[in-house]
């Protein structure tokens, strides 16, 4: 997959628990057989990364907006 037009490298707009939260995830992920096909965690607009699970069906995660409050979303 290729990165989205305008998300040049720049500072992840993630900080402290988010960006801990995203990461947590990704190596969960990793540790249940998924292969990261896409890092786009630095992405100032919408920080996720892109897997295959074992498969080959490809999936997303990030953290969302509102996420501490799952009645937000």
């Amino acid at each position: 997959m290729a990165r989205r037009a305008g998300a040049a490298a720049a500072a992840p707009r993630l900080h402290g628990r988010r960006a801990a939260e995203l990461e947590e995830h990704r190596a969960r992920a990793v540790s249940r057989g998924a292969t990261v096909v896409d890092d786009q965690s630095a992405d100032p607009e919408e920080a996720l990364y892109v897997f295959t699970d074992p498969a080959g069906h490809p999936f997303c995660i990030f953290v969302a907006e509102g996420a501490d409050d799952p009645t937000a979303w």
